[in-house]
């Protein structure tokens, strides 16, 4: 018999695979480089953010400023991104990067915006808005001081909105709402996950829940709640009114 034939083509492609990755981790090529940019944009050119990032962080907020900065911090590899904004018809455009690469966005403006769009696994910050319509996947979106209307909206993740003026519209799948100082009517609907709501004057709430932890309540008043299970949900509805103050 023959003596059985040695697969020498496969052993030289395997070592050549070997090789090239001890080059790449020799050069460095899969290390992270991180790199700052800041760009700014007068104050009559925005009046409204959009959001579209992955799994970045966004922040927003209001301070005594001139222009409009925008603050992007990228952790790359290979190569260096582009600007991961943009303006367009009023509007700054928050986006993501491409494969191999995040992008942080801070964003300093001087009066309040309307501020609309999504995140998916990262912190969505926004303080001092005229009004919010924001989506979460299984990221965190914290809202603070809004003027206007809010709506919300997560899957697993969590929305926290405090000193909100106009109304909220909160939705969450796994995820957990919790509000604090509203001024305004309040929806808030959770399916396996969490609805807390203090409210800072008298307003209609509703609450449903379908497997979670329904309260509402008023640090100077009295809350008056129904709950009517339907369909395996439980759902509230809440009344503040605040105690009157003595002479």
């Amino acid at each position: 018999m023959g003596r059985p034939m040695v697969q020498r083509p496969a052993l030289a492609v395997g070592g050549i695979a070997v090789m090239a990755a001890g080059v790449v981790l020799a050069f460095g090529w899969f290390d992270e480089t991180t790199t700052e940019r800041t760009s700014t944009f007068a104050a009559d050119e925005v009046d409204r953010i959009a959001v579209d990032v992955g799994g970045g962080n966004v922040a927003v907020r209001v301070e005594d400023v001139d222009e409009i900065t925008v603050v992007e911090r990228f952790s790359y590899r290979w190569n260096e991104p582009g600007d991961a904004h943009s303006v367009s018809d009023g509007a700054l455009h928050l986006d993501g990067c491409a494969m191999w690469c995040r992008v942080d966005h801070e964003v300093v403006v001087p009066r309040a915006l309307a501020v609309d769009g999504e995140i998916g696994s990262g912190t969505l910050d926004i303080e001092g808005a005229s009004s919010a319509d924001v989506r979460a996947g299984s990221g965190t979106l914290r809202l603070s001081d809004v003027t206007g209307d809010v709506q919300v909206d997560v899957g697993s993740g969590t929305a926290e909105f405090t000193g909100i003026g106009g109304e909220v519209v909160a939705d969450a799948g796994s995820g957990s709402l919790v509000g604090r100082d509203l001024r305004g009517a309040v929806e808030a609907d959770a399916g396996s996950g969490r609805v807390d709501l203090e409210l800072a004057e008298a307003a209609d709430v509703t609450a449903s829940v379908a497997a979670a932890t329904c309260a509402s309540s008023s640090p100077t008043g009295t809350t008056a709640s129904r709950a009517t299970p339907a369909a395996g949900r439980a759902s509230s509805a809440s009344a503040t009114t605040p105690t009157p103050r003595t002479p």
